[in-house]
């Protein structure tokens, strides 16, 4: 349908900005994903020196897999480049940090459970305390701003991703978890902490949101 196409073309314009956007940190200008592997690197000396740590290796690998989905979160979150770069950064060090409470069956869902924590922190930072279902203070990143720049021919993309970026944070957090993460609504509840009713009221609401905005139609199927 188009609007899952529209969605699916959002995420990789998203995925494509993750590859050419970088940020300072103490790994240096670098990709999120050099980071990683820089961060990673320079603890192997540890890792190896401890054996019972050695998990930290494959969550490092596990991080890699899921980096798309993980940046599309923080960036609808977000709004910004460069500030989901970041959180995904932290995300990733914070996974570290609790490596005890790692398990490879449930890692993606884990792993975006600390990026949300990570985003929410960042959010109310901000000022933009709007978690619920209100209308979002949050707007979505000029055009005219060289970190949220795009790349060229995904003017469609970038419309639609707009849309979203215009609904309350809730449901836009909800709908890209569904449409674009490609998650169940009781993954979205131990994601976000909302039960499955409240998921499937958020998405519908999402969707009518979305229809009335004309980034959907009405044989859209999502």
């Amino acid at each position: 349908m188009r609007t899952q196409l529209c969605l699916e073309n959002t995420a990789k314009a998203s995925h494509r900005s993750l590859r050419t956007t970088s940020v300072t940190s103490s790994a240096g200008s670098l990709p999120a994903s050099q980071q990683i592997a820089v961060v990673a690197s320079k603890r192997d000396a540890v890792v190896d020196a401890k054996p019972e740590k050695r998990t930290e290796r494959p969550l490092r690998d596990v991080v890699l897999v899921h980096l798309d989905d993980l940046y599309t979160y923080a960036r609808f979150l977000l709004l910004k480049p460069a500030d989901a770069e970041d959180a995904v950064h932290e995300c990733y060090l914070k996974a570290m940090m609790n490596i005890d409470d790692y398990r490879d069956a449930t890692a993606k869902l884990w792993l975006l459970k600390i990026l949300r924590m990570v985003c929410v922190r960042e959010i109310l930072q901000r000022g933009d305390s709007d978690l619920g279902d209100q209308k979002s203070s949050l707007t979505v990143a000029s055009a005219n701003d060289p970190s949220a720049a795009e790349p060229p021919n995904v003017n469609a993309e970038t419309a639609v991703q707009a849309l979203i970026a215009s609904l309350p944070l809730s449901l836009r957090e909800t709908i890209v978890l569904r449409e674009c993460i490609r998650l169940s609504c009781s993954e979205i509840a131990a994601v976000t902490g909302a039960s499955d009713s409240v998921v499937n009221k958020r998405l519908a609401r999402a969707r009518e949101m979305l229809l009335d905005r004309g980034a959907l139609s009405r044989r859209s199927k999502i």
